[in-house]
């Protein structure tokens, strides 16, 4: 029995604990009940070659970077930013490596993929769509709700 931890990430860590076999794993949220399978397949394929794989949708609101004042100090270019989503995969051993490390220097990252990205390795944003959206707030479970039925 797998038992989860106080945190996402704990749970992540143990469950990394459990599939010593697996040559690549997948991370997804069981809030994101939408996800395609050939997004999936599309992520393995990149975590296979570059060591980690996203998915993720390029970002269409204007985001903006504030203080601690919530003053505007900057405002990214969209070009470079994305709506990371799930699964996040990864090379085994990469993923191990990355939550050793974070737990070593009590990091705790947001999502899988910045616990990587701390050791400089590569992980590659693979285009998913806005169907596979995280079901978070009471609309988006309205919005949840009306996908199924439109497609029964």
């Amino acid at each position: 029995c797998l038992v989860g931890g106080k945190t996402r990430q704990e749970s992540i860590y143990n469950a990394l604990q459990e599939v010593s076999v697996a040559d690549l794993v997948i991370v997804h949220d069981a809030v994101r009940p939408f996800v395609k399978l050939q997004h999936v397949r599309n992520c393995c394929s990149a975590a296979r070659q570059y060591g980690g794989a996203v998915l993720g949708v390029p970002a269409k609101d204007t985001i903006k970077r504030i203080d601690d004042q919530q003053e505007i100090k900057e405002t990214p270019s969209r070009k470079y930013l994305w709506q990371t989503q799930t699964p996040q995969v990864f090379q085994r051993d990469l993923l191990v490596r990355a939550y050793k490390q974070a737990l070593e220097d009590d990091f705790v990252g947001t999502d899988d993929s910045s616990l990587v990205e701390r050791l400089e390795e590569t992980v590659k944003m693979v285009e998913g769509d806005r169907s596979n959206f995280k079901i978070t707030y009471p609309l988006d479970l309205e919005v949840a709700e009306l996908l199924i039925k439109k497609d029964k």
